[in-house]
């Protein structure tokens, strides 16, 4: 699939994983395996070589004895202890795209032990910076490049895309390319490695990069380091040493 606008993400593979192991990674087995399932659609095969940068995510997944990793169900299941003290409600498994369903269960489970409201309140509710049609996507930013015709419609775009609505509070008090602080290209600046430690709780230059977005993909080895040390010059990250009120 097309992917950072770039580059193109194939995957994906399901293999069991243990701790004994160390970082998760990719093996060389699905390196071959992803690179010659890819090359039954072109004339010229896709290779190692081609591989700009890899991921590998450990997802939790409820054991319910299947034969493999890729047949275990991806349904979350609730365990919810009630006897001894205060309540546990332990879950096992899930996925991104039952995440609401799955915390309005939580809160109905709990909601007589927190005396909390377990209405469907979410249904309709935006996520952050959500409040916009996906067709008025283009129209959101032409209205950007409007208020901030001084930064570039390429930068405004990817924050949109990242941040929607929320664009315009991170750029609220920016009125010239100063005001953004650093510069630490591919469109980064200091000001949004500071939305993201506020907002999205970033600690360090690969929470940036590669969490929060994969912007690294786009730089070289000199602007990676340049976000790594700008994180060291702010010693222990707080609201007060970086001025996040």
């Amino acid at each position: 699939m097309p992917y950072e606008d770039d580059y193109t993400l194939i995957g994906t593979t399901d293999q069991p994983w243990t701790y004994a192991e160390g970082e998760a990674k990719i093996s060389d087995d699905e390196i071959d395996y992803l690179c010659a399932a890819a090359s039954e659609y072109f004339l010229k095969p896709v290779t190692r070589e081609d591989i700009q940068w890899t991921y590998s995510g450990v997802r939790p997944l409820f054991d319910d004895h299947s034969r493999s990793a890729a047949t275990v169900t991806r349904d979350f299941v609730f365990d919810y202890d009630n006897d001894n003290g205060a309540p546990v409600l332990s879950i096992f498994g899930g996925k991104i795209t039952t995440y609401r369903v799955l915390a309005l269960q939580a809160i109905r489970t709990l909601s007589d032990a927190l005396d909390v409201d377990g209405d469907d309140w979410t249904k309709e509710a935006h996520l952050p910076g959500g409040d916009f049609r996906p067709d008025r996507f283009d129209s959101l930013v032409d209205q950007y490049e409007d208020r901030w015709p001084f930064i570039d419609r390429s930068i405004l775009h990817r924050l949109a895309r990242a941040y929607g609505t929320d664009t315009a509070n991170i750029l609220a008090d920016v009125t010239s390319l100063a005001d953004l602080g650093q510069s630490f290209g591919a469109g980064l600046y200091e000001i949004e490695i500071r939305w993201l430690i506020d907002r999205e709780f970033a600690c360090t230059a690969e929470d940036i990069l590669w969490r929060r977005s994969k912007l690294g993909l786009h730089m070289n080895e000199g602007e990676q380091r340049a976000v790594e040390q700008w994180f060291e010059r702010q010693g222990p990250l707080s609201k007060a040493n970086l001025d996040l009120s």
